[in-house]
């Protein structure tokens, strides 16, 4: 038998195709080719345009390369506070990285946190994390209802908007330029989440990723049914034990047969 594959989970929370795309080509740059790219897909990023202020709460764009500062302007409308931020950083890196720079030569100086930063909590050694390791069933259909009231208005009159579809298609297009397998996975939701996708939303979804599959030559995986409703915390983030089923479906069903050359179905 064969070494078992090197898994790693470098999405960053909160965020869509955008930073996927940066986080590849950050790999790529670095001469770290992967096998497989597994890219999620989950309908509520896919009808925005997303802003630098998302961006910028994402990831640190002082430390953005030029060309990588560049990559991400092509995912904004409004490019100009993206370069004014960097710009800043570069030509005042002290002040922009004070922090950083003296945690590392005079950590005396610096004020220990209050508490522990809640991104660090729950964390796995393969990049996987939990705000919550459990949840009680009323909790959870009241955070149902809460995410219910936030997106179900982005769910009506359904489009897919420019900024992701185009960060979607230069990931594969990457991948493809590189001899990369990659598939496209429609994330686990519970049941009562899945309720909140009118009949016309759900058929505007399935043609577009047919057409993506049919573009771009790669797999579609729909995982929406995957995982059992007291695996979720709100019906769209998955408990630990949720997790763990869905990653032991997705080797089994998704990563194994690609990594065997062998078809995936769609």
């Amino acid at each position: 038998m064969g070494e078992p594959p090197i898994v790693f989970n470098f999405a960053i929370v909160g965020s869509g195709p955008e930073l996927a795309h940066l986080n590849l080509q950050r790999l790529l740059a670095e001469r770290i080719q992967p096998d497989l790219v597994i890219i999620e897909f989950w309908p509520p990023f896919w009808c925005v345009n997303r802003e630098f202020k998302e961006f910028s709460h994402q990831t640190n764009v002082g430390l953005l390369s030029f060309g990588e500062s560049q990559l991400l302007k092509n995912y904004l409308e409004d490019p100009a506070p993206l370069y004014r931020t960097w710009a800043t950083a570069q030509f005042f890196p002290l002040v922009t990285n004070r922090l950083s720079i003296l945690d590392w030569f005079a950590p005396q100086w610096v004020l220990p946190p209050v508490a522990p930063s809640h991104y660090t909590e729950h964390l796995d050694g393969m990049g996987w994390w939990s705000p919550t390791i459990s949840v009680q069933p009323q909790e959870r259909l009241q955070l149902i209802d809460r995410y219910r009231k936030i997106y179900a208005p982005r769910l009506i009159d359904y489009r897919i908007a420019t900024m992701p579809d185009r960060a979607l298609r230069n990931i594969l297009a990457l991948c493809h330029r590189d001899k990369i397998r990659a598939v496209v996975v429609f994330l686990p939701e519970g049941t009562g989440f899945r309720t909140i996708y009118p009949p016309a939303t759900l058929a505007v979804i399935e043609d577009y990723l047919k057409r993506v599959g049919n573009d771009a030559q790669v797999p579609i995986v729909d995982a929406r049914s995957w995982v059992s409703d007291d695996q979720f915390i709100d019906g769209h983030h998955l408990l630990p034990e949720g997790a763990e089923s869905f990653t032991r479906r997705l080797g089994e069903e998704v990563v194994k047969p690609l990594l065997q050359n062998s078809s995936v179905g769609l």
